[in-house]
């Protein structure tokens, strides 16, 4: 049986954050409230409408308060960086799967351990701000045609990342929606502090805060120039904090795969907090465990789930039966 250890310097079982893999400075995030309804778009919009279900098409090139098409492309060297644009509609990123509800979208990316990426968007009626983004201004359009269609971004999150999109209506576009699937979009904007439209936020698969890209506007080298694409940068961050995560998520799955075999096991408490600990001592009156970090920790035997106790007590058992012999 194991001995109770002569050190005092133990430290409390299972913080809040104990659970949490090391890697991601950033604040947790916390979870949305339960009562949001799961599917925050509205329903009876007529499938690929705009190549995405549930959104409400844009009007075709043309049509009052829409931005022209996008400038032609110039004939000399200069060739400016932009996809064809989204006259029809938005195309949300053709091969990856958007989520409609962010709080499934949130489950999958738990379950997988995959970074959830969340983009944040309306459409102007109107075209404000010619020249900022789209032809005529509009950039949550832009950063559609430049970002999130383009085949690298889709190659690359659609197999790394689970993506979900909230749309924001303006004006008229208000009335396709529900009081409650207003009042639970303004939640989840003021929930992640989305203060300009369009916004991209990733966040790990514990619900943490990694990367955040405000606003978009592509780029002109000088007067009378023809716009650029100003996405790479973003795509290139963005990945660069995806495959952080991973590497983070892999060394963490190596480092428990060598503690287990060297009888560690992961120990749950009745807040349901875990810690990846190896016993030490089972008194009766209290419970020893060493963590990954070598630190000692005390605990009462009730507070750790019936499954642990159940453990506990299989082993004293095992322990009495080899001590008394065959």
């Amino acid at each position: 049986m194991p001995q109770r250890p002569e050190t005092g310097d133990f430290k409390p079982l299972l913080q809040p954050g104990d659970e949490l893999p090391p890697g991601s400075e950033a604040p947790p995030m916390p979870e949305a409230p339960a009562e949001l309804p799961p599917e925050l778009f509205p329903e009876g919009m007529p499938p690929g409408a705009d190549g995405v279900d549930g959104l409400p098409p844009l009007e075709p090139p043309g049509s009052p308060g829409l931005p022209e098409p996008a400038l032609p492309l110039p004939s000399g060297k200069e060739t400016p960086l932009l996809p064809p644009p989204s006259v029809d509609g938005m195309e949300l990123a053709a091969r990856a799967y958007w989520h409609k509800s962010p709080r499934e979208a949130r489950k999958i990316s738990q379950k997988e351990r995959k970074p959830l990426l969340m983009f944040f968007y309306q459409r102007w009626s109107s075209a404000p701000g010619g020249g900022n983004g789209a032809p005529g201004g509009d950039n949550n359009i832009s950063i559609n045609d430049d970002l999130l269609a383009s085949p690298e971004f889709n190659e690359f999150m659609g197999s790394h990342v689970v993506l979900t999109r909230l749309f924001y209506p303006k004006g008229d576009q208000k009335k396709k929606y529900t009081p409650e699937k207003l009042a639970a979009l303004d939640h989840f904007r003021e929930h992640f502090k989305v203060k300009v439209l369009p916004s991209l936020v990733l966040l790990d698969e514990n619900g943490r805060e990694i990367a955040r890209q405000r606003g978009y506007s592509r780029v002109r080298n000088g007067p009378g120039k023809a716009e650029l694409s100003g996405a790479q940068p973003i795509f290139e961050r963005l990945k660069t904090e995806v495959e952080r995560r991973e590497k983070v998520i892999a060394a963490r799955e190596e480092k428990t795969a060598r503690l287990l075999a060297q009888n560690y096991r992961v120990w749950t408490s009745r807040a349901g907090t875990k810690l990846l600990a190896k016993l030490v001592s089972d008194a009766a009156e209290e419970i020893i465990l060493r963590d990954e970090d070598g630190t000692l920790r005390r605990v009462l035997p009730e507070q750790l789930s019936i499954v642990d106790q159940a453990w506990i007590h299989r082993e004293q058992k095992k322990s009495q039966q080899a001590a008394s012999g065959p």
